[in-house]
């Protein structure tokens, strides 16, 4: 299991980490909207993984690209998105937050049929929503 955070480009690094810990403060904040399964994975990530991968996530518009992913009815997997205040950024969005489980991370684009294959054999063609999450996850870069 990993925690995702997709940075806003225009920052530092150290800014990159700053609000991938904003994210992870929101993430275990009792926000509304986390599930229990929700919820049960924060903890679990918490306390048995740990492991953060900090993603370019782009600019603005890309990172209410990824919130209009994450905000979906489908979406099991809880997340977050933070925002500075108004008198420091306007407001601005720094970031976006994701709890995966390695069936989402852990996959390969198989070319010759075009799907993507898990270590466990699963195949990802009949889940446009799945499909979706793991080509995000795939095709971003590392934050840098």
């Amino acid at each position: 299991m990993r925690l995702y955070s997709f940075i806003n480009c225009y920052l530092s690094s150290i800014q990159q980490g700053i609000q991938t810990a904003h994210l992870v403060s929101e993430l275990m904040a009792d926000v509304p909207g986390i599930t229990p399964f929700g919820r049960a994975m924060i903890t679990d990530w918490a306390v048995n993984y740990k492991t953060i991968i900090v993603c370019n996530g782009g600019n603005t518009t890309s990172l209410l690209e990824y919130i209009r992913l994450f905000n979906n009815n489908r979406n099991p997997y809880p997340w977050a998105v933070f925002n500075e205040d108004e008198d420091s950024l306007d407001s601005i969005i720094t970031g976006v937050a994701i709890v995966l489980p390695e069936e989402i991370y852990d996959v390969e684009f198989d070319a010759s049929c075009g799907v993507w294959h898990s270590k466990s054999g699963c195949i990802y063609t009949d889940d446009v929503y799945e499909h979706d999450l793991i080509t995000a996850v795939k095709s971003v870069k590392l934050a840098s």
